[in-house]
Protein backbone atom coordinates (compact mmCIF):
# COMPACT_ATOMS: atom_id res chain seq x y z
CA UNK A 1 0.00 0.00 0.00
CA UNK A 2 1.47 3.30 -1.08
CA UNK A 3 2.11 6.12 1.46
CA UNK A 4 -0.45 8.95 1.59
CA UNK A 5 0.81 12.18 0.17
CA UNK A 6 0.62 15.29 2.43
CA UNK A 7 -1.96 17.85 1.36
CA UNK A 8 -0.67 20.41 -1.06
CA UNK A 9 0.10 23.86 0.35
CA UNK A 10 -2.38 26.56 -0.59
CA UNK A 11 -1.27 28.91 -3.31
CA UNK A 12 0.89 31.88 -2.32
CA UNK A 13 -1.81 34.46 -3.03
CA UNK A 14 -4.24 32.63 -0.73
CA UNK A 15 -1.66 32.56 2.07
CA UNK A 16 -0.94 36.25 1.65
CA UNK A 17 -4.63 37.13 1.79
CA UNK A 18 -5.07 35.03 4.94
CA UNK A 19 -2.12 36.73 6.64
CA UNK A 20 -3.39 40.19 5.72
CA UNK A 21 -6.85 39.29 7.02
CA UNK A 22 -5.39 38.27 10.37
CA UNK A 23 -3.40 41.51 10.67
CA UNK A 24 -6.45 43.57 9.77
CA UNK A 25 -8.50 41.75 12.39
CA UNK A 26 -5.87 42.45 15.11
CA UNK A 27 -5.58 46.06 14.03
CA UNK A 28 -9.33 46.55 14.31
CA UNK A 29 -9.29 44.92 17.73
CA UNK A 30 -6.56 47.27 18.95
CA UNK A 31 -8.42 50.28 17.59
CA UNK A 32 -11.66 49.13 19.19
CA UNK A 33 -9.97 48.67 22.56
CA UNK A 34 -8.36 52.10 22.31
CA UNK A 35 -11.68 53.74 21.47
CA UNK A 36 -13.32 51.91 24.35
CA UNK A 37 -10.55 53.05 26.73
CA UNK A 38 -10.91 56.69 25.64
CA UNK A 39 -14.67 56.48 26.02
CA UNK A 40 -14.26 54.98 29.47
CA UNK A 41 -11.90 57.76 30.58
CA UNK A 42 -14.35 60.39 29.34
CA UNK A 43 -17.42 58.66 30.61
CA UNK A 44 -19.49 60.83 32.94
CA UNK A 45 -20.12 57.70 35.00
CA UNK A 46 -16.70 58.26 36.68
CA UNK A 47 -16.98 61.71 38.28
CA UNK A 48 -14.97 62.74 41.34
CA UNK A 49 -17.66 62.86 43.98
CA UNK A 50 -15.54 63.20 47.08
CA UNK A 51 -12.20 64.72 48.04
CA UNK A 52 -10.94 63.54 51.42
CA UNK A 53 -8.30 65.78 53.02
CA UNK A 54 -6.38 64.63 56.09
CA UNK A 55 -2.99 64.70 57.76
CA UNK A 56 -1.22 66.99 60.19
CA UNK A 57 -2.94 70.34 59.63
CA UNK A 58 -2.72 73.31 61.97
CA UNK A 59 -2.75 76.22 59.55
CA UNK A 60 -4.62 74.73 56.57
CA UNK A 61 -8.36 75.03 56.12
CA UNK A 62 -9.81 71.81 54.70
CA UNK A 63 -12.66 73.54 52.87
CA UNK A 64 -10.28 76.05 51.30
CA UNK A 65 -7.96 73.25 50.16
CA UNK A 66 -10.85 71.39 48.52
CA UNK A 67 -12.08 74.51 46.75
CA UNK A 68 -8.66 75.52 45.42
CA UNK A 69 -7.74 72.06 44.19
CA UNK A 70 -11.03 71.09 42.55
CA UNK A 71 -11.17 74.44 40.76
CA UNK A 72 -7.78 73.76 39.13
CA UNK A 73 -8.00 70.01 38.44
CA UNK A 74 -9.55 68.59 35.28
CA UNK A 75 -10.65 65.08 34.40
CA UNK A 76 -12.67 62.40 36.13
CA UNK A 77 -11.78 59.73 38.66
CA UNK A 78 -9.83 57.70 36.08
CA UNK A 79 -8.20 60.44 34.03
CA UNK A 80 -7.24 63.01 36.67
CA UNK A 81 -3.49 63.64 36.77
CA UNK A 82 -2.45 62.76 40.33
CA UNK A 83 1.10 64.07 39.87
CA UNK A 84 -0.22 67.44 38.73
CA UNK A 85 -2.65 67.48 41.64
CA UNK A 86 0.16 66.75 44.08
CA UNK A 87 2.16 69.62 42.60
CA UNK A 88 -0.79 71.99 43.06
CA UNK A 89 -1.18 70.96 46.68
CA UNK A 90 2.51 71.37 47.46
CA UNK A 91 2.31 74.89 46.03
CA UNK A 92 -0.15 75.95 48.73
CA UNK A 93 1.15 77.88 51.78
CA UNK A 94 2.16 75.63 54.68
CA UNK A 95 2.09 72.39 52.62
CA UNK A 96 5.43 70.59 52.76
CA UNK A 97 4.37 67.27 51.23
CA UNK A 98 1.18 65.94 49.66
CA UNK A 99 0.09 62.42 48.77
CA UNK A 100 -2.90 61.77 46.48
CA UNK A 101 -4.59 58.39 46.04
CA UNK A 102 -7.62 57.08 44.16
CA UNK A 103 -10.20 55.28 46.29
CA UNK A 104 -12.62 53.33 44.09
CA UNK A 105 -15.03 54.32 42.71
CA UNK A 106 -15.39 58.12 43.09
CA UNK A 107 -13.06 59.38 45.85
CA UNK A 108 -9.66 61.04 45.90
CA UNK A 109 -7.80 60.85 49.20
CA UNK A 110 -5.30 63.62 50.01
CA UNK A 111 -2.84 63.38 52.89
CA UNK A 112 -0.96 66.58 53.74
CA UNK A 113 2.10 67.28 55.85
CA UNK A 114 2.54 70.85 57.06
CA UNK A 115 5.76 72.75 57.55
CA UNK A 116 6.72 72.92 61.22
CA UNK A 117 8.29 76.30 61.91
CA UNK A 118 11.83 76.42 63.24
CA UNK A 119 12.78 80.07 62.70
CA UNK A 120 12.23 83.28 60.81
CA UNK A 121 14.48 83.84 57.83
CA UNK A 122 15.92 87.33 57.44
CA UNK A 123 13.69 89.20 59.88
CA UNK A 124 10.91 88.78 62.38
CA UNK A 125 7.54 89.13 60.69
CA UNK A 126 8.79 88.40 57.17
CA UNK A 127 7.17 85.97 54.76
CA UNK A 128 10.16 83.63 54.63
CA UNK A 129 10.49 80.92 57.24
CA UNK A 130 12.62 77.86 57.98
CA UNK A 131 11.07 74.53 58.91
CA UNK A 132 12.38 71.83 61.22
CA UNK A 133 13.86 69.99 58.22
CA UNK A 134 16.13 73.01 57.56
CA UNK A 135 14.09 73.94 54.46
CA UNK A 136 12.91 77.43 53.55
CA UNK A 137 9.27 78.16 52.73
CA UNK A 138 6.89 81.10 52.36
CA UNK A 139 3.82 81.66 54.51
CA UNK A 140 1.64 84.60 55.58
CA UNK A 141 3.38 86.11 58.62
CA UNK A 142 0.08 86.70 60.42
CA UNK A 143 -0.37 82.92 60.56
CA UNK A 144 2.95 82.31 62.29
CA UNK A 145 2.56 81.57 66.01
CA UNK A 146 4.15 84.17 68.27
CA UNK A 147 6.49 81.86 70.16
CA UNK A 148 9.67 83.92 70.27
CA UNK A 149 11.08 82.21 67.20
CA UNK A 150 14.79 82.72 66.50
CA UNK A 151 15.99 84.60 63.42
CA UNK A 152 18.40 83.11 60.87
CA UNK A 153 20.16 85.29 58.32
CA UNK A 154 22.47 84.69 55.37
CA UNK A 155 22.68 84.58 51.58
CA UNK A 156 19.43 83.20 50.08
CA UNK A 157 21.26 80.33 48.38
CA UNK A 158 22.60 79.13 51.76
CA UNK A 159 19.33 78.84 53.69
CA UNK A 160 19.71 75.14 54.34
CA UNK A 161 23.35 75.48 55.44
CA UNK A 162 22.47 78.21 57.92
CA UNK A 163 19.49 76.25 59.26
CA UNK A 164 21.54 73.09 59.72
CA UNK A 165 24.23 75.10 61.49
CA UNK A 166 21.57 76.52 63.81
CA UNK A 167 20.29 73.07 64.72
CA UNK A 168 23.81 71.90 65.53
CA UNK A 169 24.63 75.05 67.54
CA UNK A 170 21.35 74.91 69.46
CA UNK A 171 21.96 71.33 70.57
CA UNK A 172 25.59 71.91 71.55
CA UNK A 173 24.83 75.14 73.42
CA UNK A 174 21.79 73.82 75.32
CA UNK A 175 23.71 72.75 78.49
CA UNK A 176 24.60 76.40 79.23
CA UNK A 177 20.95 77.23 79.89
CA UNK A 178 21.28 80.31 77.66
CA UNK A 179 18.73 80.97 74.90
CA UNK A 180 20.12 81.46 71.40
CA UNK A 181 18.09 84.04 69.51
CA UNK A 182 19.88 84.74 66.24
CA UNK A 183 22.46 83.24 63.85
CA UNK A 184 23.97 85.16 60.96
CA UNK A 185 26.25 84.27 58.06
CA UNK A 186 27.50 87.43 56.36
CA UNK A 187 28.71 87.98 52.81
CA UNK A 188 32.33 87.40 53.87
CA UNK A 189 31.51 83.99 55.30
CA UNK A 190 31.71 84.98 58.98
CA UNK A 191 29.33 83.45 61.49
CA UNK A 192 27.88 85.30 64.49
CA UNK A 193 25.28 84.24 67.04
CA UNK A 194 23.39 86.29 69.61
CA UNK A 195 21.72 85.24 72.82
CA UNK A 196 18.39 86.41 74.18
CA UNK A 197 20.29 88.66 76.62
CA UNK A 198 22.16 90.28 73.65
CA UNK A 199 25.36 88.38 74.33
CA UNK A 200 27.33 87.72 71.15
CA UNK A 201 29.33 84.74 69.93
CA UNK A 202 31.89 85.38 67.19
CA UNK A 203 32.16 81.90 65.71
CA UNK A 204 34.59 82.34 62.84
CA UNK A 205 34.48 81.39 59.18
CA UNK A 206 34.07 78.18 57.22
CA UNK A 207 31.46 75.44 57.55
CA UNK A 208 29.81 74.78 60.90
CA UNK A 209 31.90 71.64 61.29
CA UNK A 210 34.93 73.94 61.70
CA UNK A 211 33.60 75.96 64.64
CA UNK A 212 31.13 73.62 66.38
CA UNK A 213 34.03 71.82 68.19
CA UNK A 214 35.15 75.18 69.59
CA UNK A 215 31.62 75.81 70.87
CA UNK A 216 31.62 72.39 72.50
CA UNK A 217 34.89 73.26 74.23
CA UNK A 218 33.43 76.61 75.34
CA UNK A 219 30.44 74.87 76.90
CA UNK A 220 32.76 72.60 78.89
CA UNK A 221 34.93 75.52 79.94
CA UNK A 222 31.91 77.60 80.98
CA UNK A 223 31.10 75.07 83.68
CA UNK A 224 34.21 76.31 85.52
CA UNK A 225 33.73 80.08 85.43
CA UNK A 226 29.92 80.21 85.48
CA UNK A 227 29.86 79.33 89.18
CA UNK A 228 31.67 82.62 89.89
CA UNK A 229 30.28 84.82 87.13
CA UNK A 230 27.18 86.87 87.89
CA UNK A 231 26.10 87.03 84.25
CA UNK A 232 26.91 85.61 80.87
CA UNK A 233 29.68 87.55 79.05
CA UNK A 234 28.72 90.36 76.72
CA UNK A 235 30.85 88.87 73.96
CA UNK A 236 32.86 85.69 73.39
CA UNK A 237 35.25 85.51 70.46
CA UNK A 238 35.91 81.93 69.34
CA UNK A 239 37.95 82.78 66.27
CA UNK A 240 41.29 81.94 67.89
CA UNK A 241 42.94 78.58 67.47
CA UNK A 242 44.65 78.53 70.85
CA UNK A 243 41.89 79.94 73.04
CA UNK A 244 39.04 82.43 73.12
CA UNK A 245 38.48 86.02 74.26
CA UNK A 246 35.80 87.02 76.74
CA UNK A 247 34.37 90.52 77.23
CA UNK A 248 32.23 90.61 80.37
CA UNK A 249 30.57 93.98 79.73
CA UNK A 250 30.44 96.69 77.10
CA UNK A 251 33.08 98.77 78.94
CA UNK A 252 35.44 95.98 80.05
CA UNK A 253 38.52 94.79 78.25
CA UNK A 254 38.78 91.37 76.63
CA UNK A 255 40.19 88.58 78.73
CA UNK A 256 41.95 85.89 76.75
CA UNK A 257 41.55 82.33 78.01
CA UNK A 258 44.16 79.94 76.67
CA UNK A 259 43.42 76.69 75.00
CA UNK A 260 43.92 74.79 78.25
CA UNK A 261 40.94 76.61 79.76
CA UNK A 262 39.12 76.26 76.47
CA UNK A 263 39.49 72.51 76.56
CA UNK A 264 38.73 72.27 80.24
Amino acid sequence: MSARRPPAAPPLDIRLMSSVARWVWWAWLVVALAVAAVALLRDAAWPIKRLEVGGDMRHLNVSAVRTQVLARVSGNFLSVDLVHMQSLLEGLPWVRQAQVQRVFPHTLRVTLQEHQVLAWWGEVGGERLINTHAEGFDAPPDQVPDEGLPVLMGPPARETEVAQAWLALRDVFAPTGQTLQRLSLDARGSWHAWLANDGELALGQGPASDWIPRVQALVQSAKQWRTQAKAWPKRIDLRYRNGYAVQWSAVSRDIFLPMAAHNG
